[in-house]
């Protein structure tokens, strides 16, 4: 009953048949948001298949040292790959033209880490970005991903559960969520402490100002933020 075959663990981001540079140019957007306190890294799992790995770094994994919006996107990320039980299964693709940042309704999921780096990095002496950030966007996708895969148990091919599992309702509503999170989109906010309101909409959670990201999938895609105005 105690022996474990394959050292195996009940918790795994696993990523499947990925190119090996869009891997890590993947864990590099993900270290980019830890300070230096906690490293991300891939190891083999067989199969073509990596694992994603998190771990502190020799005298750091000080929490305290990250902003919040650095302790959210740790937390978040962390939780599925090293707390949560269940795999979440990730091709890492770059350029993709049928991928916008991340692709819901495949099996495995895809990440598209050219539309994340057009992103700016999460900046960490800012307690509220202007709109969306690598990290956002990653633990958006990783989390979306971890509420179809793991807690619904849906490994397929299909939209279903998108509008609970993106937003937190079958509404569409935003502040609404799945697990007392505003379900993906929730998560997102908490790493950038604003309020995603449109899909590339953000809000100023002190000021009402609302800030757009115009943006275009594929490896040449532009993120602009612009259009900043008062709340009505």
């Amino acid at each position: 009953m105690l022996i474990d075959p394959d050292g195996r663990a009940p918790e795994d981001i696993i990523l499947n048949n990925c190119n090996c540079g869009n891997v890590e140019r993947y864990t590099q957007a993900i270290n980019k948001n830890f300070n230096g306190q906690f490293v991300a890294y891939t190891e083999g799992y067989g199969d073509g298949q990596v694992r994603l790995r998190i771990k502190a770094t020799e005298g750091g994994g000080d929490l305290s040292k990250l902003s919040a919006g650095q302790q959210a996107f740790y937390n978040d990320l962390n939780n599925v790959a090293e707390v949560q039980s269940g795999e979440v299964h990730f091709d890492i693709v770059s350029g993709d033209g049928d991928v916008s940042v991340g692709k819901y309704d495949s099996y495995p999921a895809k990440i598209d880490i050219a539309d994340i780096e057009q992103f700016p990095v999460l900046d960490g002496s800012k307690s509220i970005q202007a709109a969306g950030t690598q990290a956002g966007k990653i633990v958006h996708e990783t989390t979306e991903q971890y509420f179809k895969q793991v807690v619904d148990e849906n490994r397929s091919a299909s939209a279903k559960g998108f509008n609970y599992n993106h937003s937190g309702d079958t509404g569409g509503r935003y502040g609404q969520d799945k697990g007392d999170s505003g379900g993906a989109t929730g998560r997102e906010n908490s790493v950038n402490g604003n309020y995603r309101i449109g899909d590339f909409l953000y809000q100023n959670p002190q000021t009402g100002s609302k800030s757009r990201q115009s943006y275009r999938s594929g490896q040449n895609g532009v993120i602009i933020v612009s259009e900043t105005q008062k709340q009505n």
